[in-house]
């Protein structure tokens, strides 16, 4: 592998840390499978407890194993980037991966084994049919043909399920995710004390409006954590415009020396100075999406910790002000109680958790508006924006000067 080869897959490398798979140049169908051959050989070694008399646990264990070899064998344990297959080789592996596991079970059952138990890590589904049995053709073949259909659409979500996941670096998102949270809460005394005095005064006197605990004592979890998830969306989407202008105005002021401060602490840091006609790349949609949405997820991690401390406030406001005849009184009808905490209305609950991501949202748009909150919260946003531009710049030009 050239020098130059060599710092393009160790900048993709750094790329997929960073959530943001979709800035790999050509990153598509094809490269997504074949990141994804670990996990589909993982999978496949899920229906091992169909064909051996072993636990579904075990199986697992061999699936990880075996997703742990083909990984090693393909890069090199992490020295080489992962092949690049055709379409058709892409579209063989995930074929095969559906269909070869029913096949061997129809011909088992052809065979004459009937003994069918069909389990993903505790049965989702089970049929077991016994050799003394007295069934008939017909209810032989609706077993074998409810099976197969069983078994090929589970096969095809766990596909769906890792192609989405390798295609939007879901998982490396959520581990960077995970830091921030350990970040923010580690600074949570600090965090709680700048947001919460202004997201109470917005929801604490909505907390004793009686309409609210009525509504809360007919809604149920589902919709409050619907609720709770469109005050996410319109969050995000807030977000997501601002740092769409943010981006435009980063490629609009694009210069060769902000890329290179930009590059330091990645792989291109000493390359990046060297690099001839930078310009900036406009990044296509799939792209922008991609940017968008891990930086604001970085976002809602603030936020929900935010909204926590909301929450748990609320909670001890609950428990010390509404008395079981108030809330009772508020409610003017049936109340439901929580089983966690005998004596104590579930609407509490419900409302606090509502009033809590109405104030983790409230809390992310003033900190685009608000000058203090902007350079403490959603500056750094920006900052990250401007770093994950600016590598991209430099890993695209040298990707073509490699051409």
């Amino acid at each position: 592998m050239r020098a130059d080869d060599r710092l393009l897959w160790r900048t993709e490398r750094w790329f997929l840390r960073q959530g943001l798979p979709q800035l790999i140049e050509g990153y598509d169908f094809r490269q997504v499978v074949a990141r994804m051959l670990p996990f589909l050989a993982f999978t496949a070694l899920l229906w091992l407890d169909m064909f051996a008399a072993i636990s579904p646990w075990i199986a697992g264990l061999i699936g990880a194993i075996a997703a742990l070899a083909v990984w090693g064998w393909l890069t090199r344990f992490g020295r080489r980037p992962s092949p690049r297959l055709s379409t058709r080789t892409a579209v063989m592996v995930l074929a095969a991966h559906a269909l070869i596991p029913p096949a061997m079970f129809l011909l088992a059952a052809m065979l004459g084994w009937i003994e069918v138990n069909l389990s993903l890590l505790g049965g989702l589904v089970e049929v077991t049919v016994g050799a003394d049995e007295d069934f008939t053709d017909a209810d032989f073949r609706a077993i074998v043909l409810t099976v197969t259909a069983t078994w090929v659409l589970l096969d095809a979500a766990l596909i769906a399920i890792g192609y989405v996941i390798t295609s939007n670096g879901l998982f490396a998102l959520t581990l960077r995710a995970l830091r921030h949270a350990g970040h923010d809460l580690r600074q949570t005394v600090r965090l709680q004390g700048r947001a919460l005095p202004v997201v109470m005064f917005a929801t604490l006197f909505l907390f004793f409006t009686n309409e609210l605990w009525q509504a809360c004592n007919r809604l149920g979890w589902a919709r409050i954590g619907l609720l709770v998830g469109v005050f996410a969306l319109i969050a995000s989407l807030a977000v997501g415009v601002r740092l769409n202008q943010e981006a435009a105005r980063i490629e609009h002021d694009f210069t060769p020396a902000g890329v290179a401060d930009a590059c330091r602490g990645t792989p291109l840091a000493q390359r990046a100075t060297s690099i001839s006609g930078l310009a900036p790349i406009p990044l296509r949609p799939r792209q922008r999406i991609n940017v968008l949405f891990v930086l604001a997820v970085r976002q809602l991690v603030r936020a929900a910790i935010v909204g926590a401390g909301l929450f748990a406030i609320l909670m001890v406001f609950g428990l010390v002000v509404v008395y079981p005849a108030i809330a009772q009184k508020w409610i003017d009808a049936p109340v439901a109680y929580s089983k966690l905490f005998p004596g104590q209305p579930l609407a509490m609950f419900k409302l606090a958790m509502l009033l809590a991501g109405f104030g983790g949202m409230n809390f992310m748009v003033n900190g685009m508006s608000d000058p203090d909150d902007r350079a403490e919260y959603f500056a750094p946003s920006v900052d990250e924006l401007q770093r994950v531009l600016g590598v991209h710049a430099a890993y695209t030009e040298l990707r073509h000067q490699a051409r």
